[in-house]
């Protein structure tokens, strides 16, 4: 028997797998037991701003998929989260090397998390006891060329405004498998796919995160001003 479309079967069957993998991850942080934070010295204050950037979402309760859209002076989890302080349980961030998740917990010692800061090309999986508005202060960012590998990616999107996944995966569209989106109100992946006649979306709006499966690795470039146009 002829399988109409394999790749559409390999798709779903790596997002289960990546889906697996993010509530294990959880379930493993959350059956911890609880440790005292440990004081870091003062934090840095965001100044000399010269174009504020509108970067702020919508975090319901569960998980939550996002991109840095600003870039802040100090970009520590610590800091760009203060204000949802006791609001959230841990970060997730995607290692392209491991194929794994690296985490952050508020309440973990600081040598013993994945990771401490943000970074401006990746998107993070947050998950919220809460919903909270998160609005992160910062200059606009411009272009911005990211690295892909084969396999997974988590790449951010940097923008304030709403791009089309179209235009932005243009140039490496035959190395790309599949893009998937959080969906936040059903708390699983959307997926496009390239090859799909119809794809349950073509955008992706502000600060919000996604995965990229990769063929082959390439360099996805963002063109600010081709997007916004």
């Amino acid at each position: 028997m002829k399988i109409k479309n394999p790749k559409k079967i390999i798709a779903s069957i790596l997002l289960v797998y990546i889906l697996l993998l993010v509530y294990f991850t959880a379930s493993e942080i959350l059956e911890k037991p609880k440790i005292a934070k440990q004081i870091t010295g003062s934090s840095v204050g965001i100044v000399g701003i010269n174009l504020v950037s509108q970067c702020s979402m919508n975090l319901v309760p569960g998980f939550n998929l996002i991109s840095i859209c600003a870039n802040a002076t100090n970009l520590s989890v610590a800091k760009i989260l203060e204000d949802l302080e006791g609001k959230y349980e841990f970060v997730l961030r995607w290692n392209t090397s491991t194929q794994e998740f690296d985490t952050y917990s508020p309440e973990a010692e600081f040598e013993t998390n994945g990771f401490g800061s943000f970074e401006l090309n990746e998107s993070y999986l947050i998950y919220m006891k809460e919903a909270k508005i998160l609005t992160i202060l910062g200059e606009e960012l411009e272009d911005l060329n990211i690295s892909l590998i084969e396999e997974y990616n988590a790449p951010s999107y940097p923008y304030t405004f709403t791009g089309n996944v179209t235009r932005y995966l243009a140039d490496i569209i035959s190395d790309v498998a599949f893009l998937s989106r959080w969906n936040a109100s059903r708390q699983e992946f959307d997926t496009y796919s390239p090859e799909a006649a119809e794809n349950p979306f073509y955008t992706i709006p502000k600060g919000e995160g996604q995965f990229i499966y990769m063929i082959y690795p390439a360099v996805l470039s963002y063109n600010k001003t081709d997007l916004r146009s």
